[in-house]
């Protein structure tokens, strides 16, 4: 990890969309849902999803997801956006 957290934020998203998702569609889809709400919150294009996080939402395969998940937003000094579990 090479830069500096100018900024922290600790949310939880609700993975409806993602839950009810038909077929296996549900975990892409709650990947897809945590990266564009960490856009729009930290304004960047440079989105990462930890691994460990990741693991997180396929850990009951591809078909079924968690309902919510909390996660740690952090904005770095070079632009680019991680997400972690918290």
């Amino acid at each position: 990890m090479s830069s500096e957290v100018i900024e922290e934020k600790v949310i939880t998203i609700n993975l409806r969309g993602a839950y009810l998702a038909s077929g296996k569609r549900a975990a892409p889809r709650a990947v897809r849902i945590i990266k564009e709400i960490a856009k729009r919150i930290a304004n960047s294009d440079d989105v990462k999803i930890d691994n460990s996080l990741n693991m997180i939402l396929w850990s009951r395969g591809k078909g079924k997801t968690l309902r919510k998940v909390s996660v740690k937003i952090q904005k770095l000094k070079d632009g680019e956006v991680r997400i972690l579990p918290s």
